[in-house]
């Protein structure tokens, strides 16, 4: 039989506002009207601790208190802070919510306007779950299973933490066990039937019992699909939240996060987590760690360029994003990290610093999917889900200086709402064009006449394949160079770009391996001794073949 001695989080919807300071002046002759379902409210979720008396045989209210419990809720709440139980204050009692206490856990883990962690974890590192039952909402077995797995695929991308399905097994077999319940079920948190609570989640607490089980009520009407209306709710937004909480975070005020403790509908059929969600769980958990490669130590023959072991730690093979800095160093991202490469005016080149997390040098970023810096002004534009971020120089800019954070379809006009997660992203400056690039397609901007705007130009988007010859169906990133050169990036795999031909230059693709990006610095030839020698390339066919083709050929973007 498992526990029930667990603090549970129950998941309901509602909608905030912000409102006003509150008001507070002390008032001795200070009446509240209130009526019982107020006073439950303000009880159940921590704001009012009466005093009962057992010689009246009734609950005692001290009204100033009473005042002051609701200003902070009203605050909490973000409605007008009035110390009264006006409109605002009881719409936002009645509107289904969350079932758990607003004020929970240990109150020194806490921060302002941002994530909130429980003060539990899981103690180790692989957490196993299950689907145990089905739902009376059509959705098979097996797609319950695939959104599950898409849930905890998005928990397990920032931290260290593996989440590992368990199929076949006995019921109560997995840590965190997923089930559909109505009304009164195996623990002590009955569920209301449709419209109000739509699930809830367990702590990890000491990791037995219910320790991160997710219960859904069955009664609530649950989908899939993109487009079954907002009558439904979608069953990923519900299950990725409750598993924040089975991990051990709990609600955070920020409205937008998937913490945040209200439903928020989202178009299509994805979403990605947010920075207060990340760097919530990184909190208790720690970030993602790089891919470690032992790398085998190779002698060093005259007839191989010459290459400087730098060390042999963490090394990447996959190359996601690009750029060429302010300070002439190349940046290499990847995931949560990126790696500052080295050259020197003797033409030596290889990784002077890295892996360093990303966010300790673009302010407010994780992790972005592409970057290109703006020919107008040189700031540097960063895509990260439906969103991009513009920074000057690695400075985020507030958006009265022109900054901020935006839709991708608002600053990059004509481009269908809510466009999403860009692949790499090239300026050419010959013909003053920035191209994005998105799975199979790309597509072409031109500048507004009087804003940092882009308009996407007619006929765009177009297949990659009908235009970038010898390139792959899709791309993970890019590289504008010095002196225009262009390169791309595929897997572990990198081309180079024939502006003349129009076309990837031969000899490519050419495999990327951790020994240029991690591990090595290089000494590289001159373009006479390289014609003289073309074997030097196939020799290495590695990132350090895109070391030299950096510095001896010129080439420019389509």
């Amino acid at each position: 039989m498992k526990k029930y001695g667990y603090f549970l989080l129950i998941f309901t919807t509602i909608c905030l506002c912000h409102g006003k300071p509150a008001n507070e002046e002390n008032d001795a002759q200070i009446e509240v009207n209130i009526d019982s379902r107020g006073m439950m409210s303000l009880q159940k979720f921590g704001w009012f601790k009466p005093k009962f008396s057992s010689e009246a045989g009734q609950i005692q209210a001290n009204s100033e208190a009473l005042a002051q419990s609701l200003r902070d809720f009203q605050k909490f709440a973000h409605i007008p802070v009035t110390g009264e139980y006006d409109a605002d204050t009881q719409r936002m009692m009645q509107s289904p919510r969350c079932g758990m206490s607003d004020k929970t856990g240990d109150t020194r883990l806490k921060r302002k306007k941002r994530y909130n962690r429980h003060g539990t974890k899981w103690h180790k590192k692989e957490i196993t779950w299950a689907v145990e039952n089905d739902n009376d909402d059509g959705i098979t077995r097996e797609m319950v299973q695939y959104t599950m797995k898409r849930s905890f695929d998005k928990w397990q991308a920032v931290t260290n933490l593996e989440f590992k399905e368990l199929v076949g097994r006995p019921v109560n077999s997995a840590d965190i066990r997923v089930r559909f319940e109505r009304g009164t079920h195996d623990d002590s948190y009955p569920f209301d039937g449709p419209g109000g609570t739509l699930a809830h989640a367990f702590y990890p607490h000491d990791n037995t019992g219910l320790a991160g089980d997710v219960h859904f009520d069955d009664a609530e009407k649950y989908t899939i699909k993109d487009d079954s209306g907002r009558s439904y709710k979608k069953l990923l937004w519900v299950a990725v939240h409750e598993l924040g909480h089975s991990i051990g975070l709990e609600h955070s005020d920020l409205k937008g996060a998937i913490m945040y403790p209200w439903y928020q509908h989202f178009e299509g059929n994805d979403f990605d987590l947010t920075d207060d969600d990340r760097l919530g769980v990184q909190m208790i958990y720690g970030g993602k760690d790089p891919a470690v490669t032992n790398l085998p130590v190779t002698a060093i023959t005259p007839s191989t360029p010459s290459l400087q072991t730098v060390r042999k730690s963490s090394c990447t093979n996959k190359i996601g994003a690009a750029l060429l800095g302010i300070d002439g160093r190349t940046y290499i991202f990847n995931g949560q990290y990126f790696y500052i490469l080295y050259q020197s005016g003797r033409g030596l080149m290889g990784v002077e610093e890295g892996p360093l997390l990303i966010s300790a040098k673009f302010d407010g970023l994780i992790t972005f999917d592409a970057i290109f810096r703006r020919p107008n002004d040189g700031m540097i534009i960063a895509f990260h889900g439906d969103s991009y971020t513009i920074y000057k120089g690695y400075k985020k800019l507030r958006p009265e200086e022109g900054g901020g954070t935006r839709k991708i379809s608002d600053g990059f006009q004509k481009l269908e709402e809510g466009f999403r997660d860009v692949d790499a992203a090239i300026y050419n400056k010959e013909n003053n064009k920035l191209y994005l690039f998105k799975g199979e397609k790309y597509w072409r901007f031109s500048t507004t006449f009087n804003s940092n705007d882009f308009v996407r130009d007619n006929n765009y988007p177009q297949s990659i394949a009908s235009r970038w010859h010898g390139l792959p169906k899709s791309v993970d990133g890019a590289l504008l160079w010095q002196d225009d050169k262009i390169f791309f990036f595929k897997d572990n795999e990198y081309y180079r770009w024939n502006q003349r031909l129009q076309r990837v230059h031969s000899g490519y693709p050419q495999k990327l391996t951790s020994t240029f990006l991690e591990c090595t610095k290089g000494t590289f030839q001159s373009e006479r001794e390289m014609a003289a020698d073309s074997s030097s390339i196939e020799i290495t066919p590695s990132f350090l073949g895109l070391s030299i083709a950096l510095l001896v050929h010129r080439i420019v973007v389509l």
